[in-house]
């Protein structure tokens, strides 16, 4: 049986470790700044919030 060329391409890409290089590293969690960036958002929702009484 002959392989579809989409059907060896795909199952070549899988296959290459180098592929999951050329998305970057995984995620592993949040970084500085998303840290930074939900304390900002907090602290002013907070101010909003508690500010306006």
């Amino acid at each position: 049986m002959v392989e579809e060329p989409e059907d060896e391409l795909t199952r070549v890409a899988l296959e290459d470790p180098a592929a999951d290089e050329a998305h970057g590293p995984v995620d592993s969690g949040p970084t500085l700044w998303r840290v930074v960036a939900l304390l900002t958002f907090a602290v002013v929702a907070l101010g909003i919030v508690f500010g306006r009484r």
